[in-house]
């Protein structure tokens, strides 16, 4: 059942989130658009990308790229919270053992798996929006620039606590997204 209904006569675009091969292959055959995994690292997604778009028009098929990121913003580096990759890491490791085990790069194995100890300056670029303003308008900047997604769905799973997501989705509301608007 889909609550709302859409309107009368109108067919609402289906966006199907894969994050294995054979599952992404299907999706990008049959879906209107691609919810790419927060997990997927950017340098790995240019080649995905390319290959969605070639497999989504054989198929005639649109080819919407939704990208999903973790997102840590504050007003300065100082206030970042020494918490946000252990949380993010025990998130990943969730979506892992309930099944969605998705081709992540060797540094999130080694972080999420084995154990190995990174600084979030280390871990961040590349895998999710984390800093002072600057740092996340420079990263929105190089996954525009990467992949130009048309979507992009910002998750604050990393803060501990409702009103720290809150004010942190206000602050990127206010100071990074005007960064990125069109006419």
């Amino acid at each position: 059942m889909i609550i709302p209904p859409p309107l009368r006569g109108e067919v609402p675009p289906i966006w199907i989130g894969a994050v294995r091969d054979p599952a992404m292959r299907r999706a990008w055959r049959l879906a209107d658009g691609w919810l790419i995994s927060f997990a997927e690292h950017m340098v790995e997604l240019k080649e995905k990308v390319a290959t969605y778009k070639s497999i989504a028009r054989e198929h005639g098929r649109s080819s919407t790229l939704a990208l999903m990121r973790d997102v840590h913003i504050v007003q300065t580096r100082a206030e970042l919270d020494p918490e946000f990759l252990p949380n993010i890491i025990k998130v990943w490791q969730s979506y892992d053992d309930i099944g969605s085990k998705t081709d992540r790069d060797d540094l999130s194995n080694e972080v999420m798996f084995g154990g190995k100890q990174v600084a979030l300056e280390d871990f961040a670029p590349n895998r999710a929006v984390v800093g002072a303003l600057d740092d996340c308008i420079r990263e929105m900047e190089r996954i525009r620039d990467a992949i130009a997604p048309e979507w992009f769905l910002i998750m604050p799973t990393g803060a501990p606590d409702f009103e720290q997501q809150i004010r942190e989705l206000r602050l990127y509301a206010k100071e990074v997204m005007p960064s990125f608007r069109t006419e």
